[in-house]
């Protein structure tokens, strides 16, 4: 039986992992620095871009604990992670449920990774609490988040022609852009921001039918608001968000900007 949710978790993979969020992953990877025999917590792991990124670092004596409220991503993460021949990869937890429910015990993870995930927790501060909790004296978190929804000229341009046809677009991923919001997440929770980064990437698709095409198929809210269109009505969805994006395109590809958050915390001492 085809499932729909399994489906899209592919697609979000193959449309938008490889292209969008791979390389924000690499760079909050980067920040982060795990380190060999660690005890990582992925939470809104996704289809496991960190955890792939992470095993090779903390390497066999180290572990991963992967975690997503969506089961179709974490199937999608472990069978992308059971294809990797590597004698040396991390040790493995897998839990899909949210991240509110998780229960670890006092002091047994060295860093907490939350990459664009921090927007889609349903209790940010009661989440950041516990993994402060779970987190050793000398521990780390590591968290990004997209920018302003305008800095992010693709998701822009939909959010945009969503809204003159009448559609409400998906706003949520967008929603810790506010760089003081975002900090005061984490300092409220009891974490002190180390460092805090705004960067931005140009991330390239073939055009801007497969832009728009990966965020219908795959991405986890964008694709529910642009599931509110009709056949006809996503003809003229598609011209608008093509004429929008006609400054970032050429004959071969589309160039987008982006914009992420990315937040190195640590316990308050």
């Amino acid at each position: 039986m085809h499932d729909p949710n399994l489906a899209a978790a592919q697609a979000y993979e193959e449309a938008l992992v490889t292209t969008l969020f791979g390389p924000w992953a690499r760079r909050a990877v980067e920040i982060a620095n795990p380190l060999p025999g660690e005890i990582i917590l992925d939470l809104a792991c996704g289809t496991g871009i960190g955890l792939r990124l992470m095993s090779p670092l903390v390497g066999k004596f180290g572990k991963i604990i992967s975690v997503d409220n969506d089961p179709a991503m974490v199937s999608v993460a472990r069978q992308l992670y059971e294809t990797i021949d590597n004698n040396h990869k991390a040790n493995t937890e897998w839990f899909d449920c949210g991240a509110e429910s998780l229960a670890l015990g006092p002091n047994v993870l060295d860093l907490c990774t939350l990459f664009q995930g921090p927007n889609f927790l349903s209790d940010p501060q009661k989440v950041l609490k516990d993994v402060l909790f779970s987190l050793k004296p000398s521990g780390r978190l590591v968290g990004s988040t997209w920018g302003r929804i305008e800095e992010n000229k693709g998701h822009y341009a939909i959010a945009t022609a969503l809204e003159r046809l009448g559609f409400q677009p998906a706003l949520k991923p967008f929603s810790f852009g506010d760089t003081d919001k975002l900090k005061g997440v984490f300092t409220s929770s009891g974490f002190v921001i180390e460092t805090i980064l705004t960067e931005q990437k140009m991330i390239n698709f073939r055009s801007v039918k497969d832009f728009v095409s990966g965020v219908a198929a795959g991405a986890p809210a964008t694709r529910h608001a642009i599931s509110q269109l009709d056949g006809n009505t996503y003809e003229t969805f598609f011209e608008m968000v093509e004429e929008l994006l006609s400054d970032y395109s050429s004959t071969n590809s589309v160039a987008l900007p982006t914009q992420a958050h990315i937040v190195l915390a640590v316990p308050a001492a």
